[in-house]
């Protein structure tokens, strides 16, 4: 993972991404459309890294505690109890994210 201050975390997890990128004007469907695959790549971004920081053996116990009962609220509390800073995670990585979207539209619109 990039090292991020938790000043420039916050200051990503405020940032209006929509509003920013001029989204929220856009056609419904171009909307949701942008709004599936900015979830998309959040959800493999997390996941990449819980495997990352995940031990063999927390793998295992999620992968159990799935097997028995495979929802998403069973999903969801599970990685709360096996990785204590799973909230921090998934804000880590929304936030990098976005703020290598802006990066990115920035260093594309300087070379025009």
């Amino acid at each position: 993972m990039p090292k991020i201050s938790k000043n420039v975390i916050q200051q990503y997890l405020n940032l209006n991404l929509l509003e920013e990128l001029g989204v929220d004007k856009w056609p419904p469907e171009e909307r949701d459309a942008f709004l599936e695959s900015f979830a998309d790549i959040i959800h493999m971004k997390i996941v990449g890294r819980l495997i990352d920081i995940m031990t063999p053996d927390q793998q295992k116990e999620l992968d159990d505690l799935l097997t028995q009962n495979p929802s998403d609220v069973v999903l969801a509390n599970s990685l709360l109890k096996i990785i204590p800073n799973f909230e921090t995670v998934v804000q880590e990585e929304i936030a990098i994210y976005k703020k290598q979207l802006m990066d990115d539209i920035t260093n594309v619109l300087q070379k025009k």
